[in-house]
């Protein structure tokens, strides 16, 4: 696996991804000498059976219940209490 710094990545990203995408070389990318990220390419596979769409199906779906979750709480939040009172509440504070 490679290393490739961020301002280096933005200069050539273009050839980054050609290198990712036809040769398969994996990078980690590196903001100020620590690393940030990785860069991996996509099984062929995964986008010709559409996998990569079912799981992005499967994170919006999750991102639907999360937001109806989010609106429940809101809707039957108790007035005038914080979260951090029931935090402090949880651990004995």
């Amino acid at each position: 696996m490679q290393t490739i710094g961020v301002r280096e990545l933005h200069t050539h990203t273009a050839e980054v991804l050609r290198q990712v995408r036809e040769d398969g070389i994996e990078y980690v990318i590196t903001a100020e000498g620590a690393p940030v990220a990785r860069l991996v390419p996509i099984a062929r596979e995964v986008v010709q059976t559409g996998i990569l769409e079912e799981t992005s199906e499967t994170a919006d779906t999750a991102l639907q219940a999360y937001e109806r979750l989010v609106q429940e709480l809101r809707q039957n939040w108790p007035e005038g209490v914080t979260t951090q009172a029931i935090m402090d509440e949880i651990r004995g504070e």
